[in-house]
């Protein structure tokens, strides 16, 4: 680190102290955005029904379900979209949870406990390239929620790269703000 040599002690500090903080800081980013994951969030449900019974899940992890009426629904989307589409028994898939959705075994995460009073849920994990695991529930106030969690090497990656990023953002924003001192004196 021959561009240090010219920089006197405090300024060396206060260099350090940056190359800290960048860290911090993104450790803090890669934190709050890896607990995006491991949250419920609301799914649409049908509008004026009750959802009583989940039936089956789709490929995408939409949500089949039968009112307290007796109808049936297909909820979900991305947070975005959600929908509901009133669908018939002979749109049911043949199988309630699609196979590569029953891939996982008996490995289960830590699942954050339902914002709710459940009345039926379901559990499914695809273990295939990555660890991926999802929730469905119907609270008692009729709410459709999920859980969804994806483990994979491309986590340990963003947060190696936060890491570096933090260090190279943090030095050189203290080397700028010495080089700026430096140029007012």
């Amino acid at each position: 680190m021959s561009f240090l040599r010219a920089y006197s002690r405090g300024e060396k500090l206060v260099v350090a102290i940056g190359l800290i903080l960048g860290v911090l800081c993104a450790l803090l980013l890669m934190g709050l955005w890896s607990r995006q994951e491991n949250r419920w969030f609301q799914v649409a449900s049908p509008a004026n029904e009750t959802p009583a019974k989940i039936l089956a899940v789709d490929r995408s992890l939409h949500v089949y379900v039968r009112t307290t009426a007796g109808n049936i629904y297909l909820c979900g989307g991305d947070p975005l979209t959600h929908s509901c589409a009133p669908v018939t028994a002979a749109d049911l898939p043949v199988n309630p949870v699609p196979p590569q959705w029953e891939s996982c075994g008996s490995l289960v995460p830590n699942i954050p406990e339902a914002p709710g009073k459940v009345v039926d849920s379901i559990f499914v994990g695809r273990c295939l390239e990555a660890r991926t695991y999802s929730k469905l529930v119907i609270l008692d106030d009729g709410g459709i929620w999920q859980w969804y969690r994806a483990l994979s090497w491309a986590n340990w990656f963003a947060l190696v790269v936060c890491i570096l990023l933090g260090i190279g953002f943090g030095t050189a924003s203290a080397i700028a703000l010495v080089e700026v001192r430096r140029r007012l004196r």
